[in-house]
Formats: structure tokens, sequence, C-alpha cells
């Protein structure tokens, strides 16, 4: 049986872009560059993580702006491949606010990432 690959660039339905580099021993690396939020949507910031067959688990630290986790699932139907995902956004509550509001300093939700294709090469026709 092949080994599933999940290296490559995916985008979310927030248009938020993820670059996945597969080591051989499943050990995840790559960039994550978010689209929604209060951080720098230019910004790349590192991932790490784990692949598992099919399951995948990866976070970033948004140097401030909290620390998120994912971990899903990939699917492929007709021509589309997927890492359905769900995650928790931490924020820091600060210690002074952390007896009232504490409870909100953790956010969760899902990602629906699709791989993007590289275009292929246009073909030129000797002349």
């Amino acid at each position: 049986m092949e080994k599933l690959n999940l290296s490559g660039r995916w985008r979310n339905q927030h248009g938020s872009e993820l670059d996945l580099k597969i080591g051989e021993d499943g050990r995840v690396h790559g960039s994550f560059r978010s689209a929604v939020g209060d951080v720098d949507q230019d910004a790349e910031f590192e991932v790490v993580g784990v692949q598992s067959g099919d399951l995948v688990a990866f976070c970033t630290d948004f140097h401030g702006q909290g620390v998120t986790a994912w971990a899903g699932q990939y699917t492929a139907h007709e021509f589309e491949e997927e890492l359905l995902t769900q995650w928790h956004l931490a924020l820091d509550v600060s210690e002074v606010e952390e007896p009232d509001w504490l409870w909100s300093g953790v956010r969760t939700g899902e990602d629906r990432f699709v791989r993007l294709r590289e275009p292929e090469p246009e073909q030129t026709t000797p002349r």
C-alpha cells in the first residue's frame, strides 16, 4: 500500500494558506498564513505536527496573538483532496482578568483545507 503524502499547499474556506512538508517519520513541518484575525496577513508562521496514515495534527504560535492546534483527517472525492479539521485557538487572558474571563481564553471551530494544484506548464508548439 502506498503511503499517503500530505505535503503540499492547502487553502481553507477563509483563504488562509498552509504549506506542509511531511518527513519519512511522519513529522510535519511547514508554514501557515492567516487570512483572518489580528495577525499580519503577509506573515508566515511555523507549523509543526504529525501525520499518521490519513490523520494529521499540527499547531502554530501566532507570536502574541495566541496559539492554535488543528487535528483532522484527509479525504478525497472526485477531483478534490481535503483536510477536514477541528481547531482550538488559545488566547492569553491577563492575570487581572483571569478570575472573570479565563473561560473565554479558548475558542474552537473547524476548517476545511483543499489541496492547491500547481498549474500545468503551458505547452508550446515548435515553430
